[in-house]
Formats: structure tokens, sequence, C-alpha cells
């Protein structure tokens, strides 16, 4: 059997899933992200769920092909590292390393709004699309963009700005993606338009 783990940090869960080659979900965990004391306790839980999961379905992790994680914030893909989670206690953590201490599976890990734009593209809305942008709407909010079937990173038609609202919350832009630090849930759909003009403003350059 050939499957493959996803892994969703989330802001408020960490969500996992372990599906076969054609994407069909076998197995599913969820555990309140506050319950993770640090990056080692994170890696150690990325496992130790992988191998609930494929306890559960009846495979092994001998089985699995590989591990992918999104995360919010930014992320470094060569590493395999978390550079900065906008909502959550983790920076600079070397997730692919500390993983594997404990499996020695290929781990990558990608922004998690961009991971959401390449599942539409692959399997949900974004199917047969020239160019899309998906929006999350979660604990955060967060986006990734899909334009001539491949993903847009690291684009200097997005430099890296501030916004304040009201002096209490601020939305970052940058240049990979984007995501949102939310005080003020009222404001999130002044938030989302804004963020999408940014996107589609550098489309149209």
């Amino acid at each position: 059997m050939n499957v493959s783990i996803g892994i969703d940090i989330g802001g408020t869960n960490m969500k996992t899933c372990l599906v076969d080659a054609q994407g069909t979900v076998l197995a599913e965990k969820k555990i309140k992200v506050a319950t993770i004391a640090d990056a080692q306790a994170l890696a150690c839980t990325i496992y130790e769920m992988s191998c609930a999961m494929c306890q559960e379905a009846g495979s092994s992790m001998e089985q699995v092909g590989s591990v992918g994680v999104g995360c919010p914030g930014t992320v470094e893909i060569r590493s395999g590292s978390i550079h900065y989670a906008c909502n959550l206690p983790f920076q600079n953590v070397p997730l692919r390393k500390l993983f594997h201490q404990y499996s020695n599976l290929p781990l990558y890990i990608e922004n998690d709004a961009n991971c959401a734009a390449l599942a539409e593209y692959y399997a949900g809305a974004g199917r047969n699309s020239k160019r899309f942008l998906t929006v999350t709407l979660g604990t955060g909010i967060g986006g990734g963009l899909v334009g001539g079937g491949f993903q847009i990173r690291n684009n200097p038609l997005f430099p890296v700005r501030d916004y304040v609202f009201r002096g209490e919350t601020v939305v970052y832009v940058y240049a990979e993606t984007f995501f949102v630090e939310v005080t003020d849930v009222s404001q999130t759909c002044l938030y989302d338009k804004i963020a999408a003009e940014e996107f589609l403003d550098g489309l149209r350059l």
C-alpha cells in the first residue's frame, strides 16, 4: 500500500490524515495545538499521530512515502524549517531535522495557505484554472496564488508591507504569501479584500 501523510498545523488544532495514492482518506487525527509544549514536542507529536493513523488503517510507517506539513506564517522549504508561525509559539524550528530523530521518512513543509492553493489546483475548485487565488479562513487568514499551473512564491511583485487599522491590528503582506494577525474579527472581510487586491494587482502588472 502506497500511502502519504498530511499535517495541518493550525492556530487552534493540528489535524493529520493518512491518504492513499488516489487521495482517499484512510485515517484522521486531531489535537489541540496548545497541548504541544515546544518544538521537540511538535516533532514527536507528528510522529506519534502518524504511527497511530497507520495502525488504525492497517498500514505501517514503512509503507508511507512522505510526510507533508502545512504551517501558518513563513517557512524554509529547503531545510524543512518553520521560520515564523504568526499565531503559534514556533520560531526558527528545524522541523525536518527534529522529525528525523524519530523517523527517516521524507518530510516537506510549506505555508498552509500555499498548501490549500495547491490542493484546490489538483483536486478542488482550481482544477483547469490558469490562475486563481485561494483565501483560507481559520484562526487566522491566509492566501495562496497559482498562475499558469505554478505556485507563485518569492515574487518581487509582492513587496513586504505593513498595514495598521485602528491602531490595534497589523496586516502583513509577504513576498511569498500573506497572512493576517487578527485582533478585531469584525474587520476580517476588509483585510481579506486588501490582501486579495495585492495579489491581483501583481498579476495585472
